[in-house]
């Protein structure tokens, strides 16, 4: 199956899903905005850089203008403080004459400076239109550094529709020059795979119960003696299906090793189906159901309390696709009544898991595949939605309509050092115990004190101030 297919515009309802899946093609030009165009949706580059942006000691070289590096700083520092982003800084010059020479001698210099285990080459729309041959400059450096690895990424923007390829790109490079084949196999083992965010206490948890080790994840906080080992664990499992299954996929190709891609596990029901598969391939399943039943009873008081005041309360998502779909199960947990979707992308895998959770949940919401700003914000209005979920969260907007924005996870956006995990049980735990708190005292928080309100309500519930 050719996943390009399913990057593209999308408007309809279940039944036009339906057939779509059946015959994918992108939506009327006139289902979205033509002209001046805000788009909630990134490029390769963006998505390739975030991916070795996680690994330790690796550092992504940015063969582009020096715009782009400049950007990808900005964006990436919420998600590190010390994040560096080197570029090749091309100039027209360059354009005119080719900027090998250029890239080569980049390289050396971060090599030094950095003196990183990897360096990888993002190469942007510039050498990509003028025709660089990265390959020979890649063959001709590699013996005059000392980084152990040197791999490129072609990751230029205009070449698909969103930052899909990217993910999957930088992924399946890391795999095909970095991951190793095993040497052993580690019992009881699994690697998370396409994490921005370090740090996994609910899942841990939950896999500590049944004796299961996380490997690594991969990439977020990853090494790469780390990354060399992925092949030694029994099951890979995705966060995001469509940053992610095209790299398990080759590694179950390459090393025949399993993997798990289902609606991420922040809601009951999507935790449940991950400790399911949990159970039936590692041989606890009978423990897991046991436990499913008691982690639940926990959870229950809290859904119940949500139940009362947000039964048939009309919800709308706008997110990315993965998040997206954890969002459709969440709001059916709390009796909510879903009106409207919008991802910024679409993809093979999601559009099915999509389809598979409006026939599990029952719903069918009008639905936009990269929809702009102004397009979400007039059905948002229309569909009458009194909350959205979403990591997207448009504040000011929904301040002025009444809107309570719920973000997919609390903190700054993606940053790797505060973002509170929302992970399995423990995780969704507090998810609703903020969500109550924000209820009863009718809280809207805004985009300068999101971070401070959730971080402080991880320690506190009585600590989050009021946006107004």
């Amino acid at each position: 199956m050719n996943e390009d297919k399913y990057d593209c515009t999308f408007k309809g309802y279940k039944p036009d899903l339906i057939s779509f899946l059946e015959n994918p093609s992108p939506s009327p030009k006139e289902y979205y905005a033509e002209g001046a165009y805000q788009p909630l949706r990134a490029c390769e580059l963006y998505a390739a850089t975030r991916m070795i942006e996680g690994i330790e000691d690796a550092v992504p070289l940015l063969h582009s203008p020096s715009g782009c590096a400049y950007f990808m700083k900005m964006f990436l520092n919420k998600h590190k403080l010390d994040y560096q982003c080197p570029s090749t800084a091309l100039d027209q010059n360059d354009i005119i004459f080719g900027s090998e020479d250029k890239l080569k001698n980049a390289i050396i210099e971060i090599d030094k400076q950095f003196k990183p285990a990897l360096i990888a080459v993002i190469a942007g729309c510039v050498p990509l239109i003028i025709g660089d041959n990265l390959d020979n400059v890649i063959e001709e450096v590699r013996n005059e550094i000392d980084a152990k690895y040197l791999i490129k990424v072609e990751a230029g923007g205009f070449k698909s529709h969103s930052q899909i390829k990217g993910y999957s790109k930088a992924l399946i490079e890391i795999i095909n020059n970095v991951v190793q084949p095993p040497g052993k196999e580690v019992k009881n083992t699994v690697n998370l795979f396409g994490e921005m965010y370090i740090d996994k206490p609910g899942l841990k948890k939950m896999f500590d119960a049944f004796g299961i080790n996380i490997n690594l994840v991969f990439t977020a906080g990853s090494n790469i003696a780390q990354l060399e080992r992925t092949a030694e664990a029994n099951l890979n499992i995705c966060r995001c299906e469509t940053m992610a299954t095209d790299a398990v996929k080759h590694l179950e190709k390459l090393y025949g090793i399993p993997y798990y891609s289902g609606p991420m596990p922040y809601n009951l029901y999507s935790v449940n189906i991950l400790m399911r598969y949990i159970g039936d391939l590692f041989n606890v399943r009978e423990g897991v159901e046991d436990y499913i039943r008691e982690e639940t009873k926990k959870i229950t008081p809290i859904v119940d309390k949500l139940k009362k005041k947000l039964a048939g309360k009309k919800a709308g998502i706008v997110g990315g696709p993965g998040r997206s779909i954890t969002a459709i199960y969440l709001i059916k947990e709390l009796d909510m009544e879903l009106t409207f979707v919008n991802t910024y992308f679409g993809h093979d895998v999601f559009y099915k898991h999509l389809l598979d959770a409006l026939e599990t949940t029952g719903f069918n919401p009008e639905m936009w595949v990269d929809a702009d700003v102004n397009e979400y914000r007039e059905m948002i209005v229309k569909k009458g939605c009194e909350i959205v979920v979403g990591d997207c969260i448009d504040f000011r907007f929904f301040e002025e309509n009444n809107i309570m924005g719920i973000p997919y996870v609390p903190g700054p956006p993606g940053n790797l050092q505060t973002s509170i995990d929302m992970t399995g049980f423990e995780g969704h735990n507090l998810r609703l115990q903020q969500l109550l708190h924000r209820i009863n005292t009718n809280t809207l928080v805004s985009d300068n004190n999101m971070s401070c309100a959730f971080r402080m309500m991880a320690k506190s519930p009585g600590a989050c101030h009021s946006a107004k």
